[in-house]
């Protein structure tokens, strides 16, 4: 046979592919050393283009050797605003076809934010990173999904429930966990946990800033290692941890004793709290780069909520991270120092308070209950200016509701564009109250109408009511249809809502409920009715889940798609939408769960948070139409 060649087939040439891939050598160089020299981050990626650099973010390194730790099966991250922990993950996820094959999933907290990651940050390096494992077919790399030789990659925003159902995944990250949409009674981290429970080498990454303290990330953190990025100090050189204690700012006022913010920005410094010696800015890289992490005292590990003290569970590694310790040029003591005065000393305001401690310290915000701001509410107003690194930055277009308090018109809609407009109802026993809402294609909502009419007749002739776009007053809009609580009058609205119908509008009854099994996945199901003999369906929801999208998501963070008020909402239904409180209690087991709680006869009616949160019951039905639909409503 000497001198004959012979030509491999496809089928041989797979599977001894396959099998170089099985047996590869386990891995030694974690994903920040082979990313400093394989991931170039281009300017959508970094403020300054280059290969990746782990000396901006050091306390990113362990996480991304955690897959070469096989008794670590979860990683838990308390971190802060800038901590630059997202991009530490995708290095993982970049290193993985040719060190550590295995399907991964990669989860945030929305569809949006996944297109981003999807798009800006992993399309163009994955590809890069993993070009020996790409199969030339282009339908196998999608929006959501890249298909490789020896495995997938998929990103998904948390509110699919398709992902952790589809495949097995060696690693799972689910980012900005706290903010993940819940839509079953267990949370994306369960299923993720499901996914992996006869998987031996898995791992998860879980990453989020905070909410309140008892929250998902909180308990993930507390359940490991509770690590901390301890520093050396540059004069005694003992390890320390960086945090707010250590800013010294109390000789930076004027003669009259108020502070001086200017110089509190300049002159702001850090005390060790071993040696008192003084630490200056200039020398806080150096210090922070020869940073460890070191794994809380068991006398001093964090709690849960009313729990008891309790060591690390094994297997799980957690870390907390401070912009203390951030080297981004702008996150300096001396800006901290101010923020930090601005909100509990010159100003004092409770939301300033909480975003600082969730946002900038990284821990979770120990209130006993949690209200909707005033300030929240004003930010959602169409033209609202705030200041972003000393620039001010005009969010929305101001206008008006289309109608005053007296049913009267009043002014045409800025040229947003609706393509739906719906409205949400709740029966009083002398009115019904009405919420007016214009959806663009892209799924932002407006609050273009709200008030209150006598009767189950003047509730239907809202269908009636033309909506006008600026410049377009010849084409009116009309209320495609919409949903009325029928949770206390229950066979009236039933009854409305059949007559609607018959007149060709689109009204059905709902109402909310706690979790059961008949939700399989959603935050709503359709539960079947009978009244006069005509059959109807109930629109049920899960009804914490939707007030936290509501309260917690759509108004609290702003979440997209935006929702927008109109510049003279007023103080009234501004009340409403701030009745309900978000409380902690001790649920089974002695766990502290949280729930929503309203007491009419001390904070008032909340018929406006009614009606806002059950057009996010709509969204549920409509948003994957809307998404699905071009700018020109195609």
């Amino acid at each position: 046979m000497g001198g004959c060649s012979v030509v491999e087939s496809a089928e041989s040439a797979f599977v001894r592919d396959l099998a170089g891939d099985c047996l590869r050598v386990t891995p030694t160089e974690p994903a920040w050393v082979w990313a400093e020299r394989e991931v170039w981050l281009d300017e959508k990626m970094a403020a300054t283009p280059g290969f990746y650099d782990s000396s901006q973010t050091p306390w990113t390194r362990e996480i991304q050797c955690l897959p070469l730790q096989p008794d670590v099966k979860e990683g838990a991250v308390l971190k802060c605003s800038q901590s630059g922990f997202t991009e530490g993950c995708l290095n993982v996820l970049r290193w993985m076809p040719e060190n550590w094959p295995g399907n991964a999933l990669y989860s945030i907290n929305s569809d949006a934010k996944a297109k981003e990651v999807a798009d800006k940050r992993l399309e163009k390096t994955l590809k890069k990173a993993a070009a020996g494992q790409l199969t030339g077919d282009k339908n196998d790399i999608t929006a959501r999904k890249f298909g490789l030789r020896n495995m997938d990659v998929v990103v998904s925003g948390s509110g699919s429930s398709g992902p952790f159902m589809e495949a097995w995944y060696r690693l799972i990250i689910l980012d900005e966990l706290e903010n993940h949409i819940q839509n079953q009674e267990t949370t994306t981290a369960d299923r993720a946990e499901s996914r992996q429970a006869t998987l031996a080498d898995g791992l998860i990454l879980k990453l989020s800033k905070p909410e309140l303290a008892g929250g998902i990330i909180d308990l993930a953190f507390i359940r490991g290692t509770q690590e901390k990025w301890m520093v050396p100090c540059t004069r005694c050189g003992e390890r320390i941890e960086l945090k707010l204690s250590g800013l010294q700012f109390g000789h930076c006022k004027d003669l009259l004793g108020n502070y001086d913010l200017d110089q509190v920005l300049r002159d702001t410094w850090y005390q060790c709290p071993c040696c008192s010696g003084r630490i200056d800015e200039w020398e806080k890289r150096a210090m922070v780069n020869a940073g460890v992490w070191m794994p809380t005292p068991h006398d001093q590990r964090r709690r849960a909520p009313g729990g008891k003290l309790a060591a690390a569970e094994p297997g799980v590694r957690s870390f907390h991270i401070s912009d203390f310790y951030s080297l981004w040029p702008k996150m300096t003591w001396g800006f901290l120092a101010t923020l930090w005065l601005k909100a509990f000393v010159i100003e004092p305001n409770e939301e300033r308070q909480k975003y600082f401690r969730t946002n900038h310290e990284g821990w979770p915000w120990d209130a006993k209950e949690f209200q909707v701001g005033e300030d929240a509410l004003n930010k959602l107003v169409g033209g609202y200016q705030e200041s972003v690194n000393g620039v001010v930055v005009t969010h929305g277009v101001p206008y008006v509701l289309s109608y005053g308090s007296d049913g009267q018109p009043q002014a045409p809609l800025p040229l947003f564009g609706p393509l739906h407009l719906t409205v949400t109802g709740d029966r009083q026993k002398d009115c019904y109250k009405y919420w007016v809402q214009a959806w663009t294609w892209d799924g932002q909502g407006y609050l273009i109408d709200i008030g209150q009419v006598p009767n189950d007749e003047a509730f239907l002739d809202l269908r009636l009511r033309p909506y006008y776009l600026l410049g377009q007053e010849e084409k009116p809009h009309f209320i495609h249809g919409g949903l009325v609580d029928c949770g206390d009058e229950k066979v009236e609205v039933l009854r409305m809502c059949v007559k609607a119908w018959t007149l060709g509008w689109s009204l059905f009854p709902s109402r909310g409920s706690g979790w059961n099994s008949e939700f399989k996945g959603k935050t709503y199901f359709y539960r079947k009715d009978v009244v006069d003999g005509v059959e109807i369906y109930i629109r049920e929801f899960y009804d914490h889940a939707i007030k936290n999208d509501f309260y917690l998501g759509k108004i609290g963070k702003r979440n997209a798609p935006r929702l927008w008020f109109p510049a003279d909402l007023g103080e009234n239904w501004k009340m409403e939408l701030r009745a309900e409180r978000l409380v902690n209690e001790k649920g089974q087991g002695g766990r502290i769960v949280q729930k929503w709680k309203h007491d009419k006869a001390k904070h008032g009616p909340n018929d406006g948070g009614d009606l806002g949160k059950q057009q996010y019951v709509i969204y549920q039905e409509i948003r994957e139409q809307l998404l699905a639909m071009k700018p020109d409503g195609t």
